[in-house]
């Protein structure tokens, strides 16, 4: 039964052109987006200073690159940033690199104190 399950989400999924690919993928992204941002305010109210907090920050860091990776493997580089709507996917890579950006001054700021014991 669950062979079987397994094969029919492989054919569907094949079946999608590009189009109905990128809508499933931006919807499921704007719910990882919506906990995304519920978690920042969590992080802003109870200090997010502890490595828990900045491990779930890196997770959320590493489904933005992976989705704006997988839209160009699907389109190719020129077409995501040059086609239709290439303005608002050079938005989004801009916000991801931002994002990337603060991860890595955070990770390697000497002054960053992270407290193993969630506190």
């Amino acid at each position: 039964l669950r062979s079987s399950r397994i094969k029919y989400c492989r054919e569907v999924w094949r079946t999608l052109g590009k189009r109905e690919l990128e809508l499933f993928m931006d919807t499921w992204m704007g719910l990882i987006i919506s906990v995304n941002a519920a978690f920042i305010g969590f992080s802003m109210d109870y200090g997010g200073t502890s490595v828990g907090w900045l491990m779930i920050d890196s997770f959320f860091s590493f489904l933005f690159v992976v989705e704006i990776s997988l839209k160009v493997f699907i389109h190719g580089i020129k077409s995501h940033f040059c086609g239709h709507s290439s303005l608002s996917h050079i938005f989004d890579a801009a916000l991801v690199l931002v994002d990337v950006l603060q991860l890595g001054i955070v990770l390697a700021s000497p002054d960053q104190q992270l407290d193993a014991s969630g506190e």
